[in-house]
């Protein structure tokens, strides 16, 4: 995603948001709320923050999804998706992504 993009769909409204993850992450409802709910409980309290940090978490998985088809969690798997890029990135007032997890 180029910055420009980043930087407008950030302040989308609620719905079209999550309609824009849902159609270039190709996740449904269901997992996009898991998700947003996930770094809200993370104290990304912030909208803009936690949209940012969305995008960062779905490019993520779509890098580890070597398969180019939809990825399937399973029972559990958001959480332990969730869990391993928390791993993976640091949060001093802002985050930033370990080399090591790409």
């Amino acid at each position: 995603m180029n910055m420009l993009t980043e930087r407008t769909v950030i302040h989308y409204p609620d719905l079209y948001f999550a309609q824009y993850c849902i159609n270039n992450f190709d996740i449904n409802r269901g997992i996009y709320n898991v998700i947003d709910r996930w770094f809200f409980e993370k104290n990304f309290f912030n909208v803009i923050e936690r949209r940012k940090v969305i995008i960062e978490f779905l490019i993520y998985i779509n890098e580890e999804n070597t398969t180019n088809q939809r990825i399937k969690f399973g029972k559990g798997g958001v959480s332990d998706s969730l869990t391993n890029f928390w791993e993976c990135i640091h949060y001093s007032g802002q985050y930033s992504l370990k080399r090591e997890c790409f």
